[in-house]
């Protein structure tokens, strides 16, 4: 069982860290839904064009980096809302990625292809060891490293930074092409799982990994004990599908049901 609770964390934690680091930026990562649906197709569609996985993650990461900083360059140009354009790229997205699976696939449905066939150890253990690797070397780079003091420091002291001889926008725009690089390898080894792509596959993990970092008290291992606890919550809801007790339009919104649930309990200010 808790195996499977971090199999199921393992790629959202990822997404998580890269929301909790765009946050501590100031410049909250609204993008992450899109960048883990666009992170998986180009994942799928690589892989299976050259027959490498590791292409695959690292072309659907690039993909995503590149997607992202353009939209930051768009902003910064034309002084547009930071937060309407995050917004935007979710479904500038969701008309990409049909598009080019119907150019490259034929259709704009789920596409599968044998060529996606990484061992079983990597669809699970493998695979859930790299994301939390990942995520540990990822957590010391934002508590140990000068960039992660300044990054934490940016998002509600400016000044600071600037008096360090620091750019703050360049330190937002770093934070915002970590996030989509997080967000892009978390939606890779979520169709290297499928050895597919589905549509909508992120199933709005990008919002709920904007509430863990709220839940988790915007520190990296209260975001962690988050996670898991969501991932939990998921475990709970597919174990309960085969018992016929509750209606499962309710057990697949369990994981959601518990988010809410988290913020209404607990408080919103330490005593």
């Amino acid at each position: 069982m808790i195996f499977d609770i971090l199999v199921i964390a393992s790629p959202f934690l990822l997404v998580a860290l890269g929301a909790l680091v765009s946050e501590y930026a100031g410049v909250m990562a609204i993008f992450l839904e899109g960048c883990i649906n666009l992170g998986a197709f180009f994942c799928f569609a690589f892989s299976a064009l050259t027959g490498s996985v590791t292409a695959g993650i690292l072309g659907a990461c690039l993909v995503c980096m590149l997607y992202v900083f353009a939209a930051w360059l768009f902003v910064q140009k034309t002084k547009a809302d930071i937060y309407l354009v995050g917004a935007g790229l979710n479904i500038l997205s969701a008309g990409i990625i049909p598009l080019f699976s119907k150019l490259w696939f034929g259709t704009s449905g789920v596409v599968a292809s044998a060529i996606i066939a990484p061992s079983a150890f990597f669809v699970r253990g493998g695979s859930t060891l790299m994301c939390f690797a990942a995520a540990l070397c990822f957590i010391f780079v934002i508590l140990k490293t000068p960039w992660g003091l300044a990054v934490r420091v940016c998002g509600t002291q400016k000044e600071v930074v600037h008096a360090a001889g620091v750019k703050a926008e360049l330190l937002q725009c770093q934070s915002w092409i970590a996030a989509s690089a997080l967000a892009g390898l978390a939606g890779s080894i979520l169709a290297v799982r499928l050895q597919s792509f589905v549509p909508n596959i992120s199933s709005g993990k990008g919002w709920i990994a904007l509430a863990v970092v709220f839940l988790g008290r915007k520190n990296p291992f209260g975001v962690v004990l988050a996670t898991l606890l969501f991932a939990a919550a998921e475990y709970a809801a597919n174990r309960l599908q085969g018992l016929n007790v509750i209606k499962p339009s309710v057990l697949l919104a369990m994981p959601y049901i518990v988010a809410l649930l988290l913020f209404i309990i607990v408080p919103s200010k330490k005593r």
